[in-house]
């Protein structure tokens, strides 16, 4: 690797492996626009569809090779288009090379930011065969004042809406996508402390599929529930979390009595290391 520690940056990093980042940002490209919250702990990037979903990517410190963040400094979060972040990323993924025995170590880049009114550029130092000097490629993403992100998306259990939650193999809840398309307008998802502990409705105008798991199958792998809850979702917007279900191995599904719905991916990276892609839904009460 290749690369100059820029220590008079506000936040300077490098990725350790570009092609994973890249998956976990287009697990969360529902919109053209994207939130980057930089922190001590790594980054964070939000996409918000029309107030009704949010998408919430966490790039924590094990995918850095090196995160520096100058101490007593407060980012604050700025928007960028997630196109041309992924497009800037995908330039600086490695060409193929079968007679490279250390392609799998080489898929990184630099990253820095030095505060508003600056650039977020990446940036990769490739050596030249033969020659003493480095190739150098870099792009610079102009930051940009982002949009208000809903209060009705942000929601926790300081909001006084008690939850339900589950864990499940995400193997089922990707059978259950896959068997459903745009013909079917709405998802009713029920959980319960009695038997079946979880059921699912999915209707379209002369459609109905219902999926019923009793409380001893396969897909659980932990359930906490003492009270029943019972709300639709618009299909439009819970398909949106499907880049996110195809990559991950496990799935944690929370339902507020309010009927706010919160689902956590897991996902395993590099080195057996685990990531995170979040989302939040709203009831179809809200928007019908």
């Amino acid at each position: 690797m290749e690369y100059q520690i820029d220590d008079a940056m506000q936040f300077y990093g490098v990725i350790k492996n570009v092609k994973h980042m890249l998956s976990l940002i287009k697990a969360v490209n529902i919109k053209s626009v994207a939130s980057f919250y930089i922190h001590e702990e790594g980054f964070i990037l939000t996409v918000e569809d029309q107030k009704s979903v949010k998408a919430t990517a966490y790039f924590k410190l094990h995918l850095f090779h090196i995160f520096n963040f100058k101490e007593g400094v407060i980012i604050p979060t700025f928007a960028i288009p997630i196109d041309t972040l992924s497009n800037c990323l995908r330039i600086m993924v490695p060409k193929a090379d079968s007679s490279s025995m250390t392609q799998g170590t080489n898929d990184y880049c630099e990253i820095k930011y030095d505060g508003t009114g600056s650039y977020l550029t990446l940036r990769r130092l490739i050596k030249e065969p033969h020659k003493n000097h480095n190739q150098t490629l870099a792009c610079e993403l102009i930051p940009f004042e982002p949009e208000e992100e809903s209060t009705q998306l942000h929601f926790d259990e300081s909001t006084g809406a008690e939850s339900q939650r589950m864990i499940i193999k995400s193997v089922w809840f990707k059978d259950l996508m896959n068997d459903l398309d745009s013909r079917y307008d709405k998802i009713k998802m029920k959980i319960s402390p009695n038997n079946p502990p979880f059921s699912i409705v999915a209707e379209g105008a002369d459609l109905l599929t219902e999926s019923d798991y009793p409380e001893d199958s396969e897909p659980f792998l932990n359930f906490t529930c003492d009270r029943e809850l019972a709300y639709s979702y618009l299909y439009s917007h819970i398909v949106q979390c499907k880049k996110a279900l195809d990559i991950s191995n496990e799935v944690s599904i929370e339902m507020f009595s309010n009927g706010a719905l919160r689902m956590f991916f897991q996902i395993e990276g590099p080195n057996n290391k685990l990531d995170t892609i979040q989302f939040n839904f709203l009831p179809s009460t809200n928007f019908t």
